[in-house]
């Protein structure tokens, strides 16, 4: 047939389609003005930035004073976009990395989570054997406000692992979308595209996300002493209770400058992952770090004292003259481990006073003053004459 004059014919059974040759069956780009030339060359101008062929580039792109026109191989250009998009869309594979262990550490957290909330439910029921008649409806509301905390917190965690999974699909697809569009080799097709392509590329690689689970708090349950006046309180025995401060979030102001031996104070505000202050009250402590894996003994574990609007502050005197630097502050929130916040903290140490039983300045001495009168002045730092009269010579 005359449709197929230009074409490649082959028996079905002879075909074998795969991404290796699949160029091999590329269409030629041909030129919409010019029918019958194809597209070899390509306009790199600010106005154009298009494919064309030798007829266009002798005619329409040709440079004027009025428009420029910039005329490259169109293999050349096709080349250089094609390895400036790989190379984006191996940064980018950088991230989806990133986010795959992002989502394994969500759904660590999510079982941590669920193994606490089995930890916590043992716990309350230990506290309410002591008077099961009496404590059952405040268990079981206890229970249910564990219940509810462990759903609202995994639902966040979820939430966010279904966000890195989209986000990892999108990147997945993008590449995808890009492999295939450069697979057949069709230079103009690929530069029609080029620009949506790589500002997909672009705007998937400069995405922010968050590189820790929105929330790594486990639940706590208060526990409260069982007396003969259980019964009076029941409402009020034990509670359940959570942080929602994000890790990643917490604000430690601390000296760039410390003078050993000096008091100075440590101020750490926490935050959620929405940067809402946590107003909860916590039990708070913390301990200094001089390098990564060497907690300062000489100063211990510091508690914190609760200032309001989730601040709370802390007072500490470096003794130790041999500590040159604080590099990272641990922080515990009731008892446990919550985040390790990095500081570049500079110890100086104090100078020590130097006593002198005598400090001599300048000395006038007159026509009618000599040594004697001299030292008749100084009689009370008990300096005698020999000493003073070779201090003046020099001989001292």
């Amino acid at each position: 047939m005359i449709i197929f004059s230009d074409h490649e014919v082959f028996a079905l059974e002879d075909f074998e389609l795969s991404m290796d040759h699949v160029s091999e069956y590329r269409h030629t780009g041909m030129c919409s003005i010019h029918p019958k030339e194809t597209l070899t060359l390509f306009c790199a101008g600010p106005e154009c930035q298009t494919p064309m062929c030798h007829s266009c580039c002798l005619t329409s792109h040709m440079p004027t004073d009025s428009k420029m026109h910039i005329r490259w191989d169109i293999e050349k250009v096709y080349t250089e976009q094609v390895e400036s998009m790989i190379e984006k869309k191996d940064n980018i594979f950088k991230t989806e990395r990133v986010l795959v262990g992002l989502s394994k550490k969500i759904n660590e957290q999510l079982d941590r989570l669920a193994a606490n909330a089995d930890t916590t439910k043992e716990e309350i029921q230990e506290k309410f054997k002591e008077a099961v008649k009496m404590l059952e409806r405040r268990r079981d509301l206890l229970i249910e406000n564990t219940d509810k905390l462990t759903k609202e917190k995994s639902t966040l965690l979820k939430k966010q692992d279904t966000e890195v999974i989209n986000f990892i699909e999108t990147i997945r697809d993008a590449c995808r979308f890009f492999d295939q569009t450069i697979a057949t080799k069709n230079q103009s097709a690929f530069l029609h595209l080029s620009k949506t392509i790589s500002d997909r590329l672009n705007h998937l690689q400069n995405i922010n996300f968050d590189t820790q689970p929105r929330d790594c708090n486990l639940i706590s349950f208060t526990k409260a002493n069982l007396g003969h006046k259980c019964e009076q309180c029941v409402g009020i025995v034990g509670n359940i209770f959570s942080s929602t401060a994000f890790g990643p979030k917490t604000k430690v102001t601390f000296p760039k400058m410390i003078e050993s031996e000096e008091d100075f104070d440590i101020i750490i505000e926490f935050f959620d992952y929405d940067d809402a202050l946590v107003l909860d009250e916590m039990k708070i402590t913390c301990v200094l770090f001089e390098t990564a894996d060497a907690p300062l003994a000489s100063v211990g574990e510091l508690s914190f004292t609760h200032m309001g609007n989730g601040k709370y502050k802390a007072s500490c005197k470096i003794m130790d003259t041999s500590i040159q630097r604080i590099i990272q502050v641990g922080v515990m929130m009731n008892s446990r481990d919550f985040y390790v916040v990095e500081l570049k903290a500079i110890v100086e140490i104090k100078q020590k006073e130097v006593q002198t039983n005598v400090i001599l300045g300048s000395y006038i001495q007159t026509e009618n003053q000599g040594i004697d009168g001299i030292q008749a002045d100084f009689s009370r730092l008990k300096i005698d004459a020999t000493t003073l009269n070779g201090y003046l010579k020099g001989d001292f």
